[in-house]
């Protein structure tokens, strides 16, 4: 069986960690982000490499010692996606079932309370732990359990959202003239 792995820091995309998001229709809700390596980052590339020779060691030991010819593994190109943020980079999603929410910690190991934390564009690492699957049709992969967050630094965000109400309105003075 194997170990969880921690990430380097990156920017996370796609964060479904306050409430579970099924990714189709009829698939189950689960909590889930996108992990985003630059190709550009010396540190980013070596763990990949870690987490490409993981995977490939859980599919051997749960597919009869061997990888299978075709077997799906979560990785892609973000230069192949319709995402300028993911120019540059290797992307891959990381969820947990709905019965086992990741804990989300603070860099200072404090939980994180308020949601509005957790966001599309925050900056963070995560604990992964690669599992082996196998479809009825034939089908067999690696896919990428999410254990943990730890939120480092606030970033950018990614989009969606849209505009934080504090930062749209002017604080309302009482003694203004109501048009009512």
């Amino acid at each position: 069986m194997s170990s969880n792995l921690i990430t380097p820091v990156f920017v996370a995309s796609f964060v479904h960690l306050n409430k579970p998001q099924a990714a189709a229709p009829d698939a189950p809700e689960k909590y889930s982000l996108a992990v985003v390596l630059r190709q550009d980052n010396k540190e980013h590339m070596a763990f990949l490499d870690i987490l490409r020779k993981e995977c490939n060691k859980v599919a051997k030991e749960n597919f009869g010692g061997k990888i299978p010819k075709k077997l799906r593994l979560p990785f892609r190109d973000g230069d192949e996606e319709d995402r300028p943020e993911w120019e540059g980079c290797i992307t891959f999603n990381a969820s947990a079932s709905v019965d086992y929410r990741p804990g989300m910690v603070d860099k200072e190991l404090q939980p994180i309370i308020d949601p509005g934390e957790l966001y599309s564009g925050m900056h963070c690492r995560v604990s992964l732990r690669p599992y082996a699957w196998s479809h009825q049709t034939g089908g067999k992969g690696v896919s990428l359990g999410l254990g943990n967050v730890q939120k480092i630094a606030d970033g950018e965000s990614l989009g969606g959202g849209g505009v934080k109400p504090e930062t749209e309105f002017d604080a309302w003075d009482d003694d203004a003239d109501n048009p009512f």
